[in-house]
């Protein structure tokens, strides 16, 4: 899905690729936040686009995507999970990359455990740094994520030479301000190149 401002066709290099967590919108949501503030922004809704594929597939999908060249991507929760496989597959990426509250491995809490498909294969993909050298990458978090886990996002920051942020008292859902001072290098009025 694409949406261009100021493109004159459906087809755009992006500014901005945003894959968003399950039931999340490219066109909707923080999709229609970045919509507004870059010239053009294109991405996968998790529960429209790729649903039904086998991981493997979504996870192609997002390669043959991020081969394009965006100038940065945005990725959210099972999003972000979905990125860094795909991100693990390319020789080099220069594009900025925003990770909020990355899904990084399983995760138990609130009654509740969590699973994501080849998770011992991101972690020894992560341990062993098999991702394009020199990326810009960062990452924001809420303090009380037990999905998401800060210390495992730091910590996965620190091994990609990345950073972190983290959001006390936040959840899983971080408040929109937050989100959106975070994103502010990509916003328009900022003059992000």
């Amino acid at each position: 899905s694409t949406n261009c401002a100021k493109a004159n066709s459906s087809m755009c290099n992006p500014d901005v690729y945003y894959l968003p967590g399950r039931g999340g919108s490219v066109e909707s949501g923080l999709g229609e936040w970045l919509t507004a503030n870059t010239n053009c922004v294109a991405g996968r809704s998790l529960d429209a686009e790729l649903k039904g594929l086998e991981f493997n597939e979504q996870v192609d999908f997002i390669e043959r995507d991020i081969l394009h060249g965006p100038a940065a991507v945005v990725a959210s929760s099972y999003g972000a999970y979905l990125f860094l496989h795909a991100l693990s597959r390319v020789a080099a990426f220069e594009g900025h990359i925003y990770l909020i509250s990355p899904i990084l491995g399983p995760a138990i809490g609130e009654g509740h455990y969590f699973r994501p498909p080849q998770s011992k294969y991101l972690a020894g993909l992560i341990e062993q740094n098999k991702f394009p050298r020199k990326l810009c990458i960062t990452a924001i978090v809420g303090s009380e994520d037990w999905q998401s886990q800060p210390k495992r996002v730091c910590n996965t920051m620190d091994a990609l030479n990345g950073t972190a942020r983290v959001i006390e008292g936040a959840g899983h859902r971080l408040p929109h301000l937050d989100v959106q001072r975070f994103l502010s290098p990509l916003t328009l009025n900022r003059g992000f190149v």
